[in-house]
């Protein structure tokens, strides 16, 4: 299954920016164009953020701005990460666990394709032919 991410994704270091005052469009250059608008109630947006993987909704964060004559009044929702660069640090824990798990679901360690490959360097230099990095035998015998 594919991992899916949808909506708005906000962080802290974007929130921090907002100030009491500001303009619609100075909002929307800060956090982006809302998910939810609503014609009943033009003084309230909503940013709405999930993400998915293998079907199973992992975040789901909402944060909303309301408006008082067209100026930033408040705001309020879920707590956001720090920043994009924590998103990425996560994201690259989260995807190194999961591989982590898969290779030992094979019954194996992720030293086994270092072993793997110097077999392979073995393979080369037993056969008498140059590994492609250009290392190793010689057609005419060791070096």
């Amino acid at each position: 299954m594919l991992d899916i991410n949808q909506g708005n994704y906000l962080s802290q270091d974007m929130v921090d920016k907002l100030k009491v005052g500001q303009t619609k469009a100075q909002v929307r250059q800060q956090l982006g164009t809302p998910l939810v608008v609503s014609l009943f109630r033009d003084n309230r947006w909503d940013y709405v953020y999930e993400f998915t993987r293998q079907g199973i909704v992992r975040e789901h964060r909402t944060f909303t701005v309301y408006f008082v004559d067209d100026k930033l009044a408040r705001w309020e929702g879920d707590e956001m990460p720090i920043s994009i660069a924590e998103l990425n640090k996560s994201a690259a824990a989260i995807t190194a666990g999961e591989a982590r798990g898969r290779i030992r679901a094979r019954g194996g360690s992720s030293s086994s394709t270092s072993s793997r490959r110097n077999d392979r360097r073995g393979a080369y230099r037993d056969r008498g032919r140059r590994r492609p990095d250009g290392s190793g035998a010689d057609r005419g015998g060791a070096r």
